[in-house]
């Protein structure tokens, strides 16, 4: 660990291998670098309070202060079928909804399908899995800390602190996210893969803000579908009743705005 690196004694006993950055460009492309290596095992992590090239998906940019939120990215190395690994970040977003649970008040966390989590519709956190080419997988999310209404780049996001959290100490957060990654993740796995059999798919319906609210879907290319979230399949997927046609459309991948009652 570097020598000043905070205090992650907690962090450190739950996992075999944890890797403090005091400042990197992204914690995901270095565990993707890093999957080839045995020497870094199944659920090993890399976290900073430092990126300086976050990445969100579809490319974009998310950069903090230093010091503001917590980027954690953590190597999975599953045995299951690919078809099941749409899984894992929704997991990730769940053990997220659940750590912030322990610092603020759980009825206003909320899950967004694919990769957000939210506090009274602002975002709290997101969430980046990358496949790896030996058929790993990292998962990073990005938590928004210490941030202040004036280090967030956009006015629909929002802190731990700013939602009144009395601590927000890297370990303690961490941790607390390991603690809920851990078990969701090992019963999915010992299940194999099976998102019902191991109460996965229920846990994360259970927490998602997504399913029944009237949305705006865009799809790979350029395509716009409006309509109503109805659940999430099997497979992880988002299903949708689109507002013109009938039937429901399965969503692997798309970018996904809750719209008001009053909107369109």
């Amino acid at each position: 660990m570097p020598a000043d690196a905070p205090d992650l004694a907690l962090s450190s006993a739950l996992v075999p291998r944890l890797e403090w950055r005091s400042s990197i460009g992204s914690t995901n492309v270095e565990l993707v670098e890093r999957a080839g290596d045995p020497a870094w095992p199944d659920l090993s992590v890399v976290a900073t309070d430092d990126q300086t090239a976050g990445r969100g998906r579809l490319d974009r940019s998310w950069i903090a202060p230093a010091g503001s939120a917590l980027a954690v990215s953590v190597l999975l190395r599953p045995t299951l079928p690919v078809h099941r690994l749409g899984w894992l970040p929704l997991i990730a977003g769940l053990a997220v909804a659940r750590a912030a649970d322990r610092f603020i008040d759980s009825a206003r966390v909320s899950v967004k399908w694919p990769n957000d989590v939210l506090v009274d519709g602002r975002k709290l956190s997101g969430v980046l899995s990358e496949l790896t080419a030996d058929g790993s997988v990292v998962v990073g999310a990005g938590v928004n800390t210490r941030a202040t209404e004036e280090d967030l780049p956009v006015s629909t996001a929002t802190s731990l602190a700013i939602e009144g959290a009395t601590t927000v100490a890297p370990d303690a957060v961490l941790s607390a996210y390991l603690e809920e990654l851990l078990p969701l993740y090992r019963s999915f796995v010992e299940h194999g893969g099976d998102a019902m059999a191991s109460g996965v798919r229920a846990a994360v319906s259970e927490r998602c803000a997504t399913i029944g609210s009237r949305i705006r879907l865009e799809l790979p290319g350029d395509v716009v579908v409006h309509g109503t979230a109805r659940g999430i399949d099997a497979e992880g997927r988002l299903v949708v009743q689109p507002a013109h046609g009938s039937g429901l459309l399965p969503v692997a991948a798309g970018d996904v705005t809750h719209v008001r009652p009053d909107s369109d």
